[in-house]
C-alpha cells in the first residue's frame, strides 16, 4: 500500500510585480534622495503640468491640485522597513513627505472613498517595498517498496499575506490529507 503525503513550502516570492504597475484609482508623485519610489517624479509631474508654486510645500501643491481632482500628501517612515501612508509625517526623526497621491478623475467617489482606496494602494505597496510578497509550492510524495516519487502540484505567487498563501496552497491539497507546512 502506498504512502502519500504533501508538503506546501511557502517563501519570499522574489518574483513579485510592482503594484503600482496595477489598475490604480491615481498616480503617486514622489521624491526622495535615495529612492525612486511611486509612478513619477513629483518636479517632473509639476513642470508639466506649469506649476509655479514651491515645489517643497506639499499642502500649496496639494491646494492647488485640488481645484482639477484630488491631492492629498503622502509621507514616508524609514526605520527597518519602509512605510508610504496618506498624510503628514508621523515621527520627527525618521519620516517626511514624500509627495502626493493625485486622483484626476473621482469618478463620482466620495473623499472618504478615495482616500480608503488610497490607503488600501498604500498598504499594498509597502508590502511590496518590504519584500513581503509570499509564493507557494505544493508537491505530493508516493511511497511505496523502496521507491519514492515527489511530483509538484501546483504554485503560485503574488501574495501580500502569508495567511492567505497558506489558506490558497491548502486548496490544492485533496481532503482527507494534513500537509506539511514550511516556511523558507
Amino acid at each position: 500500500m502506498p504512502t502519500v503525503t504533501y508538503r506546501i513550502t511557502i517563501s519570499n516570492d522574489d518574483c513579485a510585480e510592482d503594484p503600482r504597475g496595477w489598475s490604480s484609482v491615481g498616480k503617486m508623485y514622489c521624491e526622495h534622495s535615495q529612492y525612486k519610489l511611486g509612478d513619477g517624479s513629483l518636479d517632473e509631474f509639476l513642470q508639466s503640468i506649469d506649476y509655479e508654486g514651491d515645489n517643497r510645500n506639499i499642502g500649496e501643491i496639494c491646494e492647488y491640485l485640488n481645484k482639477s481632482g484630488y491631492a492629498v500628501p503622502i509621507s514616508m517612515t524609514e526605520h527597518s522597513c519602509i512605510n508610504v501612508y496618506r498624510g503628514a509625517p508621523n515621527d520627527p526623526w525618521d519620516a517626511g513627505y514624500l509627495g502626493v497621491y493625485y486622483v484626476e478623475n473621482r469618478n463620482d467617489m466620495t473623499d472618504e472613498e478615495l482616500n480608503d482606496n488610497i490607503d488600501g494602494e498604500l498598504n499594498e505597496y509597502n508590502h511590496y517595498l518590504n519584500g513581503e510578497y509570499y509564493c507557494y509550492l505544493v508537491e505530493k510524495t508516493v511511497e511505496m517498496n523502496g521507491w519514492t516519487k515527489t511530483e509538484q502540484i501546483d504554485s503560485c505567487g503574488g501574495y501580500s499575506e502569508v495567511n492567505f498563501c497558506e489558506t490558497e496552497a491548502r486548496e490544492c491539497v485533496p481532503k482527507g490529507y494534513e500537509p506539511v507546512v514550511r516556511f523558507v
